[in-house]
C-alpha cells in the first residue's frame, strides 16, 4: 500500500512539473506568437502640454491612465483628451472613451465615442463633430474618419461617412461620401 502511494504521489508530481514547463518552441506557429506585449510602465492622471517657441501652448494631452506597451512601443489611453491652441488660445477640444498613441507619437486614435468641439472665435461659431473613431496627427493639426460622421453649428448641421479635417486656421473639412446638410440661412 505504501510503494502505491509513493508512485501515485511520484507520478503526480512529476506531471505537475511537465504541466508548469514552458512550451516547447519547436511546437510554435510563429515566432512570437504566444508573447504578449506588456505594459512596461503606466501613468495614471496624465497631464501633458507640448509648448511652441514662443512659450504658449500648442497642444496639451490628458488621460485618465496611460499604459506603455514594451514591445510595440504604442501607448494606450483610457479617457483621453487632446488640446489643439492657436496663439496660446484654446481651438479645439477632442475626447474620446479610449485611445491608441502611435510609438513614434505622430499618430493618437481615439476610439469608442468621440466628441471634438471647437471653440467660437470672432469670425466663426462653435462647432462640434460627432464620430466613433478619429485618427489625429497632432503635429500637423490634422484629423480623419472613415466612420459615419455629424457635424453640428448653431442651428446647422452635416453628417456624411468619412472626414477629413485640417484643424489650422483658416482650416478646412472634406467630407467624403453620403453627405447631408442642413444650413439655416439669416
Amino acid at each position: 500500500m505504501r510503494l502505491f502511494l509513493l508512485i501515485a504521489l511520484l507520478a503526480l508530481l512529476l506531471l505537475s512539473w511537465w504541466a508548469l514547463q514552458p512550451p516547447d518552441s519547436a511546437g510554435k506557429l510563429s515566432p512570437g506568437a504566444d508573447e504578449k506585449d506588456r505594459i512596461d510602465y503606466f501613468v495614471r492622471n496624465l497631464d501633458l502640454t507640448t509648448f511652441g517657441a514662443d512659450g504658449l501652448p500648442l497642444r496639451r494631452l490628458r488621460a485618465v491612465e496611460l499604459n506603455h506597451l514594451e514591445r510595440s512601443g504604442k501607448t494606450l489611453l483610457t479617457r483621453p483628451r487632446l488640446l489643439l491652441f492657436e496663439q496660446g488660445r484654446l481651438l479645439w477640444d477632442a475626447r474620446s472613451e479610449k485611445g491608441t498613441l502611435s510609438g513614434d507619437q505622430q499618430l493618437l486614435q481615439l476610439h469608442g465615442e468621440v466628441l471634438v468641439n471647437r471653440t467660437q472665435t470672432p469670425k466663426l461659431p462653435a462647432m462640434q463633430l460627432q464620430t466613433r473613431e478619429l485618427r489625429v496627427r497632432p503635429a500637423e493639426s490634422y484629423a480623419e474618419t472613415d466612420q459615419p460622421v455629424t457635424v453640428l453649428s448653431e442651428e446647422n448641421w452635416i453628417q456624411a461617412l468619412g472626414m477629413q479635417a485640417w484643424l489650422r486656421p483658416p482650416g478646412r473639412v472634406r467630407f467624403l461620401a453620403n453627405t447631408r446638410a442642413y444650413y439655416v440661412i439669416d
